[in-house]
């Protein structure tokens, strides 16, 4: 977390679960007490929880059970002298029972800065933020927050709300928000875009601190700690503009060149890739990206942007896939990413295949992910994908030695994983049939397989596709 550029942490502790205010979040603090030995200022720890109430005796219960247990700790998150605690869902009970909450702790010592979330619920509101519904419940709290997969869209109106009502506003971010149910929801990350614009209205706006939403980072699709399809890609994004925010010294102090591009795509959509630059430097970064075909010929036009000095920028390319499974027959393209400055490259790049299907049931899947390769992360030797005809096997190969993963990937689900070897062949092709939580999933037998090799350095490769009839 610290290399992502956070300083604190915030634990979900749900009521409804039985659990005591102290759950989970104390095993927290202890760690985080490590961290304000002297002489390490710059990444001291802090950590608070986030109660979600189904009642109020359970909420004042579950308060008191934590400032019990956390007031002697250094890494207990405090503003002045009171311990933080934050309270998710909080129309789960009436204004009245707020009020009555505060009642009840107003003469506890410690006593809590409460920091609630707003819940504007905009999902169910056509992305809109509807006042009238919040206002009884913000005399009750310190601060507030907010959860919300559409920030994005009710930022105007939020921010002028909270300061309207006299609150001070803890920021939030979210990079997008993808929940496989049936009734999960989406809303498409845009490469890294969302992400960076929610961080650059953080800014914009002044606000003492922000919280990364991603306690299911999993299940939505909220991860911003390295992970396989993303690699350190949004980690090293929020560690650039958290050090700004802090406004401490920069940890990498030379651009970086990141390409990320959607798993797949079919007609009506786009083959969509993003080459993003991060550039802490005080020269002006170029940036270019196009998309080759299976032939490593050029599809459509590259893109150019100039990411200015001390900023992150990106290039975008979009093509229409239509035109390219005309023949009848699904393909392939590859983003290719180059940086320069003053016209000499300083780093460049293949992303990951983006698969083409003739439609949205050949996918067996209605949602896209997106895969991203940084530059200096990238393994730069072709990884292997063969397959037995015959025989239902395929083998991934490793060009950089024995690798922490081996992936196999069908139609763009997880089909088989090997750990710590340079070569294995997987004698069969079946899709985990669950994610996480009930996200049941499934993925037609033919299609697209991709390796992916991931090393223990944490360079990430993929496979040209092989498509299988």
């Amino acid at each position: 977390m610290l290399e992502a550029g956070f300083t604190a942490l915030q634990v979900l502790i749900l009521e409804s679960a039985g659990s005591s205010g102290s759950d989970f979040v104390l095993d927290w603090i202890a760690e985080a007490d490590r961290t304000w030995t002297p002489g390490r200022s710059r990444d001291r720890f802090i950590v608070a929880p986030c109660i979600a109430p189904t009642t109020p005796q359970g909420f004042v219960r579950m308060v008191r059970q934590y400032t019990a247990a956390a007031q002697s700790h250094p890494a207990a998150a405090r503003v002045q002298d009171k311990l933080v605690v934050f309270t998710f869902a909080p129309r789960e009970l009436s204004a009245t029972d707020w009020t009555s909450i505060r009642a009840q702790l107003a003469e506890d010592s410690p006593g809590i800065f409460l920091i609630g979330d707003l819940q504007p619920d905009s999902s169910q509101t056509g992305g809109r933020l509807l006042e009238a519904p919040l206002r009884p419940y913000l005399s009750s709290l310190d601060a507030t927050w907010v959860f919300d997969d559409h920030l994005l869209e009710i930022w105007p109106s939020m921010v002028p709300f909270v300061a309207r009502n006299g609150l001070p506003l803890v920021g939030s971010l979210m990079p997008g928000y993808n929940r496989e149910t049936s009734q999960g929801g989406l809303v498409d990350p845009g490469g890294t875009s969302r992400f960076r614009e929610l961080w650059r209205r953080n800014l914009e706006a002044g606000i003492p601190w922000t919280v990364a939403i991603t306690w299911n980072d999993v299940v939505e699709q909220t991860d911003i700690k390295p992970s396989s399809n993303w690699n350190h890609t949004r980690q090293d994004i929020n560690r650039f503009y958290a050090e700004r925010f802090r406004g401490i010294a920069r940890t990498v102090t030379s651009p970086r060149l990141y390409s990320s591009s959607v798993s797949h795509a079919w007609p009506g959509q786009a083959a969509r890739a993003e080459a993003l630059v991060i550039n802490p430097g005080d020269t002006p970064v170029d940036v270019t990206v196009g998309l080759v075909d299976a032939t490593g010929k050029p599809v459509g036009n590259e893109v150019h942007a100039v990411v200015p000095p001390n900023s992150c920028g990106a290039a975008t390319a979009n093509v229409a896939v239509d035109a390219h499974v005309a023949q009848g027959r699904p393909t392939f393209l590859r983003p290719r990413s180059v940086a320069t400055i003053a016209g000499s490259p300083i780093a460049h790049v293949t992303g990951a295949p983006i698969l083409l299907y003739l439609n949205a049931e050949q996918a067996g899947r209605d949602r896209q992910d997106w895969y991203s390769v940084p530059a200096h992360r990238a393994i730069e030797q072709p990884v292997g994908l063969t397959t037995a005809a015959g025989t239902g096997s395929a083998t991934v190969a490793s060009p950089a030695g024995r690798a922490r993963f081996l992936d196999l990937l069908l139609n763009t689900r997880e089909a088989g994983r090997a750990y710590d070897e340079a070569r294995h062949t997987f004698a069969g092709r079946s899709v985990t049939p669950t994610i996480v939580g009930p996200q049941d999933v499934s993925a037609p037998s033919t299609g697209f397989l991709v390796g992916r090799v991931i090393t223990n350095d944490e360079r990430v490769g993929y496979s040209d596709p092989i498509w299988l009839d």
